[in-house]
């Protein structure tokens, strides 16, 4: 997972470099987003969530061959019922794609762009529970699914006034990795005590669409 999102982070790192080359026309925007998720979990079925939050992003069009590199970071919330011997959860959720595609249109006025994508995402969730180990009651649960999916962006810009643009956008990934991490934590005379199992998370899909306003900045 940390070798995945040092090469997410080192895309934006190139996206930068591209982007001085000046041959670019440059979008920093910003929206709300939402979350549709359901995720395969090895031997405990499958886990369903809704969510939401706020996204930022930068796309960067080549203005002769309509090559365009684009890279999103999401943070929100995110609400699950299918935790075992849990009600519904709400936690925190975070995600950061990069994508690299065409702009069929791209110009002053307009681009309209598919991109394939690599995401990281992680979803964490406090819950309570009644377990035991030994004279050892655990009560406390954290829920943390770390994912890394692959899949296509399509985003729409339209120019608003000046340098203002509207913009909508959508990505579905399929997971291709990830894990799911349950930690049972109790104390007893102020001695901490932890249990543990990790299962891996494949398959099935993530969609989140996304609406807000770009500003073309070169």
């Amino acid at each position: 997972m940390k070798k995945i999102i040092a090469l997410l982070l080192a895309s934006v790192v190139a996206f930068s470099a591209v982007a001085e080359e000046g041959k670019y026309s440059n979008y920093i925007g910003a929206g709300l987003n939402g979350l549709f998720s359901n995720l395969k979990v090895d031997d405990d079925g499958s886990r369903s969530s809704l969510g939401g939050g706020a996204n930022f992003s930068i796309l960067g069009v080549n203005n002769l061959s309509g090559l365009t590199v684009k890279v999103d970071f999401t943070l929100g919330a995110s609400s699950t019922k299918d935790i075992p011997a849990e009600d519904r959860l709400t936690g925190l959720f975070g995600a950061l794609d990069a994508g690299f595609g065409y702009s069929f249109i791209h110009n002053e006025d307009t681009v309209l762009s598919l991109l394939g994508i690599i995401s990281a995402s992680s979803s964490s969730y406090n819950g309570e529970v009644e377990s035991k180990i030994g004279d050892v009651k655990l009560e406390d649960e954290s829920i943390t699914i770390s994912t890394v999916g692959i899949g296509a962006d399509l985003t729409f810009i339209q120019r608003i006034s000046g340098n203002l643009h509207f913009f909508a956008s959508a990505n579905a990934r399929y997971i291709w990795t990830g894990s799911e991490d349950r930690k049972l934590s109790g104390e007893v005379d102020d001695v901490e005590y932890y249990n543990g199992i990790s299962r891996n998370v494949t398959g099935i899909i993530e969609v989140v669409p996304t609406l807000g306003v770009m500003w073309k900045i070169r």
